[in-house]
């Protein structure tokens, strides 16, 4: 029976895959932030809507 390749040994090193996958990982919460920010800023610059234009 052969070894599954996730269950490594306690004193290997990290795989290029590891070092891909934390890319991967590191690069989608960069993109989340920004569109988080993107999207604030643009709250920001919107206009807010007139008082008069509400109608009650």
């Amino acid at each position: 029976m052969t070894a599954s390749p996730s269950l490594r040994p306690s004193g290997s090193t990290a795989t290029p895959l590891d070092e891909h996958a934390r890319d991967r990982t590191f690069m989608l919460l960069m993109a989340t932030v920004g569109f988080a920010i993107n999207f604030w800023a643009w709250a920001l610059l919107s206009p807010s809507p007139r008082p008069s234009s509400r109608r009650a």
